[in-house]
């Protein structure tokens, strides 16, 4: 369960339900809430979204820190420049882009696939610069390098 207050977060869950919404209908790997509640009490906000979190899900550091193959390296790398491409095409991007904003599912053929975890970290845009693109591709090669020192990502 994610608490959301608008005053005190600067988001509110209406704000996170519709990004979430409009992500999954693009096809975008991310669970949506199973049920958003927002209270109003007198000019008091709170909403609250009910996430369901996948079982088989790590994080990137877990994922990282366990022995992999250069192989699943490179596929997860893959996965997570491709997730990247898609977002920045439906004009979505990330400030900050934190670790926590993807999680990695093993699925059967051994072969890793990201999915967004946390939505809050994303905003959704008409259109964006390339100065957001080259920022989050940025970010997401600081990412990488933090687990893979001697990989280097294009951030064009």
């Amino acid at each position: 369960i994610a608490r959301y207050i608008p005053l005190a977060q600067n988001i509110s869950a209406r704000t996170v339900w519709t990004t979430t919404s409009t992500l999954v209908q693009a096809g975008l790997p991310i669970d949506l809430p199973h049920v958003f509640l927002e209270v109003v009490v007198k000019s008091n906000r709170e909403g609250y979204l009910f996430i369901p979190r996948r079982n088989n899900a790590v994080d990137l550091a877990t994922f990282f820190k366990s022995r992999r193959s250069k192989e699943e390296i490179n596929m997860l790398i893959n996965s997570l420049t491709g997730l990247m491409k898609k977002l920045h095409h439906l004009g979505t991007f990330s400030g900050e882009l934190p670790e926590e904003a993807f999680a990695v599912v093993e699925e059967k053929d051994n072969c890793p696939s990201v999915y967004l975890k946390n939505i809050e970290t994303f905003t959704i845009k008409k259109e964006i610069i390339t100065r957001h693109r080259k920022r989050d591709m940025a970010l997401l090669n600081a990412l990488i390098k933090k687990y893979c020192p001697t990989l280097i990502l294009d951030s064009n």
